[in-house]
């Protein structure tokens, strides 16, 4: 019953936003986020956005998409070397 309300109130979800996501694929939250996303249309897209990116991550996050993931590691806009800024 209670999936079948979470599939309702998530049933028109076209996106879906997660920051600090690295945090919300650790073992105590992860049950959780496998039911939000199971409870999702099939044709949402998931945006994970997080500053460490791991394959432990690679793979939770894989595995809850449904085996079908693309992983897009930023680079420092800013320029810095060694923690210092460079002049651009």
């Amino acid at each position: 019953e209670k999936n079948e309300k979470l599939r309702e109130e998530l049933g028109r979800t076209e996106v879906l936003v997660l920051d600090e996501a690295d945090r919300l694929f650790e073992e105590s939250m992860l049950p959780n986020m496998q039911r939000i996303v199971k409870a999702l249309p099939s044709l949402t897209q998931i945006l994970l956005a997080t500053a460490t990116i791991d394959d432990n991550f690679k793979e939770e996050a894989t595995a809850v998409a449904g085996g079908e993931a693309d992983f897009c590691e930023a680079f420092d806009v800013y320029g810095e070397e060694d923690g210092e800024p460079t002049e651009s």
